[in-house]
């Protein structure tokens, strides 16, 4: 699939620093505030205290939405919305087939493993499926990436979905944890071109979302391009990229790095990968995550 290796332009080869300013919340209650807890009887009804629940009874658990900041799904043009519903629906459906076992059954490993992947908001949920989608309308993880390196803006279809998914993906990544280990990125054209003019121990910088596997060799020959003059692959030795392969669209083992990942090149090994697509050795560029 393309979505899973996307672009890696000289752009992505600069260095540079990101400065961001905060301001302080403002209060915007007035008025009195009245506060009630409610409570849950043994038989199961409840009524309201305004203070501690009467011995006996406890107070009850009320479940919270996880909601997240950024571009309202609403302000989304017709057709990005109803992408945005059908997005969501599918990352939950891909988290409930991942929280079972082949047997339909759940554990408790399987449940502490998922747990993270719930915490996200609908619209993180959406943003996860939307940046993993394949297709000429619905595909726009290139749009964004291209954005976030180059400064390129998407097209006029695609802006108000690449801005929404883009904030709301940061966000959702911030939320899983980071995987440690190594992983593989395939890297054609003028990327793999530009990792020709590295040595060992330079440092560079991805400012986009970095799509890895964390599998290697004949699992990732199918992402070279024949028509390139230039192929390689890149082996990052990472800490803090993030597994979303669960809750993608394709099983495909995907990590994403975060923007501003910085990478140290380690070594390189011109016989690194054979690729049967090519029939031929690629370069292996080994990297370090810093």
């Amino acid at each position: 699939m393309g979505s899973l290796f996307g672009f890696f332009t000289h752009e992505a080869l600069e260095t540079y620093q990101e400065a961001l300013a905060g301001s302080e919340g403002v209060n915007f209650a007035e008025g009195d505030f009245y506060d009630f807890t409610r409570c849950v009887r043994p038989d199961g009804t409840a009524y309201a205290s305004s203070g501690k629940c009467r011995k006996g009874t406890e107070q009850a658990k009320e479940k919270v939405t996880p909601v997240s900041k950024g571009p309202s799904r609403s302000a989304l043009p017709e057709y990005w919305q109803e992408r945005a519903e059908l997005s969501e629906e599918r990352y939950n459906e891909k988290l409930k087939k991942a929280s079972v076992t082949h047997m339909g059954t759940t554990t408790p490993h399987l449940v502490e493993k998922m747990k993270p992947y719930t915490k996200l908001s609908g619209d993180e949920k959406a943003a996860v499926q939307m940046y993993g989608a394949a297709g000429m309308k619905e595909q726009i993880f290139d749009s964004i990436n291209m954005k976030l390196r180059t400064g390129a803006e998407p097209s006029e279809d695609k802006k108000a979905a690449v801005e929404f998914t883009t904030v709301h993906l940061k966000s959702a990544l911030e939320k899983l944890p980071d995987a440690e280990g190594k992983f593989h990125r395939a890297v054609s054209g003028g990327g793999a071109k530009a990792l020709q003019g590295l040595t060992p121990g330079s440092v560079i910088t991805d400012n986009g979302f970095g799509s890895y596997s964390d599998r290697s060799g004949p699992n990732i020959s199918p992402f070279f391009d024949r028509t390139a003059n230039d192929n390689a692959v890149m082996v990052v030795k990472g800490k803090t990229f993030k597994n979303v392969s669960p809750v993608m669209p394709y099983q495909e083992g995907e990590h994403l790095s975060r923007p501003g990942t910085q990478l140290r090149l380690v070594n390189i090994r011109p016989q690194g990968t054979w690729s049967r697509k090519l029939n031929q050795y690629v370069t292996n560029y080994e990297f370090e995550e810093v």
